[in-house]
């Protein structure tokens, strides 16, 4: 498990207005449950649990598709408190 920064990058479904308002540039700081695998959710644990749709692809190190979006994970070395309760 890391502790990781999830950005969405980009909307692939909904012309980002989703009805969820997790947009383009949303932010999701937590404990990563397990790396992006295809086929699978990619959760977070945080305050409250963050899941995307499935995860689609791949594209690099740190950055995957899902049936909905693209995000980044930006892994940090320290998640203070108030950064896990966000």
């Amino acid at each position: 498990m890391r502790n990781v920064k999830l950005t969405k990058i980009e909307d692939t479904q909904f012309n980002n207005d989703r009805p969820n308002n997790i947009n383009k540039g949303y932010t999701k700081i937590g404990l990563e449950l397990d790396k992006p695998e295809i086929g699978k959710i990619y959760q977070l644990e945080s305050r409250t649990w963050f899941k995307t749709s499935l995860v689609t692809e791949i594209i690099d190190d740190t950055t995957f598709k899902t049936e909905n979006s693209i995000y980044k994970i930006e892994i940090m070395d320290k998640l203070t408190l108030d950064e896990y309760l966000k």
